[in-house]
């Protein structure tokens, strides 16, 4: 799924595909919440989180890879 169809979906349809077809980068906290970076196709997606809490609040998607710089240190690369 390409990002404009998919920034189209509801919050709980984006939930679902990024957690079955995304690829999770990395997770870290801010203030109270959780995030889980994802890439996907042609786009990154950036998921929040109440600290302990299921439920996702919203779904930050980009394609500027310049927005991933706070996560350049916690990327987990698939081995090779």
């Amino acid at each position: 799924m390409q990002f404009t169809a998919f920034k189209l979906l509801p919050l709980p349809q984006q939930t679902t595909y990024l957690v079955q077809h995304g690829r999770f980068l990395a997770g870290q906290q801010q203030d109270s919440f959780e995030l889980q970076l994802f890439a996907c196709h042609d786009f990154y997606a950036e998921m929040w989180r109440v600290q302990g809490e299921e439920r996702v609040l919203f779904i930050h998607i980009f394609q500027n890879p310049d927005c991933l710089f706070h996560y350049l240190e916690k990327i987990i690369l698939p081995s090779i």
